[in-house]
């Protein structure tokens, strides 16, 4: 594999800026591949002035070997990631022999060369690696093992503190649309209150529509939205560095169709 050259920072070097955003289940569902319905005017514009790729494909349709890939430049034939169990770290092997436990991920790269880098969401899948390769990927206090930046993925935090309902476990038509997280009660009062577009409904009758006031409720409580606001500020403060920074951010569930809708 043909490695690029990263530049190495030095004083003189002027500051480069590399964000990465992952989606997972994003689909082409967005305006600039003839999906009108959704209305995305910041992704329309970076579509509209960088390269869109019209052919898409994938090693393997699962959501942690796709982000051992991403996240390695290896397809799964190597990192030896096909299902949930493991991470390239414990099980990878190139065709060289080199055991995942000495490869270099994507974010590493950037460490190594000078770069500023932090991550939150769900980049690699949780656990896999373990810790978000907390050890390897990311950039560290000088002379010692804490992060820059801490790690933070809303997901992950809150429902480990058993303050998140996934909307699976709530009632209302969201349920099986939308696979991110709400406050407890939240969700379910909201949904049992929602108003529907009768001219929405005659062409999506198994779907209910909401008005901007409750799919704005509904979002702010979602993990999406939380791995934003951390994005934002992760955004602010790096680019006051003056320095070069990759910062890579994972978003669980993009193509949420009842809250674009809104």
């Amino acid at each position: 594999m043909v490695r690029p050259r990263i530049p190495r920072f030095h004083c003189s070097t002027p500051a480069e800026t590399l964000p990465l955003a992952l989606h997972t289940d994003l689909r082409p569902w967005l305006p600039f591949y003839g999906e009108s319905r959704i209305i995305a005017p910041n992704l329309a514009k970076l579509a509209a002035s960088g390269v869109l790729f019209n052919n898409s494909y994938v090693n393997i349709a699962v959501c942690s070997p796709t982000r051992n890939s991403f996240m390695t430049g290896r397809n799964p034939d190597h990192t030896r990631v096909w299902n949930f169990k493991g991470s390239f770290r414990s099980n990878g092997i190139d065709g060289s022999g080199k055991p995942g436990s000495l490869w270099k991920t994507l974010p590493q790269v950037f460490t190594e060369a000078g770069w500023i880098t932090a991550g939150c969401g769900k980049t690699f899948h949780p656990g896999s690696p373990p810790n978000w390769d907390a050890e390897y990927s990311w950039s560290r206090v000088p002379g010692t093992s804490e992060l820059l930046y801490p790690y933070e993925d809303p997901d992950e935090q809150i429902a480990a503190q058993g303050t998140l309902l996934t909307p699976s476990q709530a009632s209302g038509n969201l349920d099986a649309a939308t696979g991110d997280c709400c406050a407890p009660n939240t969700l379910p009062e909201l949904l049992r209150s929602l108003p529907s577009h009768s001219s929405c409904q005659k062409e999506h009758p198994d779907m209910k529509v909401v008005d901007s006031t409750v799919c704005n409720a509904v979002a702010e409580n979602t993990t999406d939205y939380l791995t934003a606001n951390i994005a934002i500020q992760r955004l602010q403060n790096l680019s006051a560095l003056h320095r070069p920074w990759f910062l890579a951010v994972g978003f669980h569930k993009v193509a949420r169709f009842e809250l674009e809708m809104c």
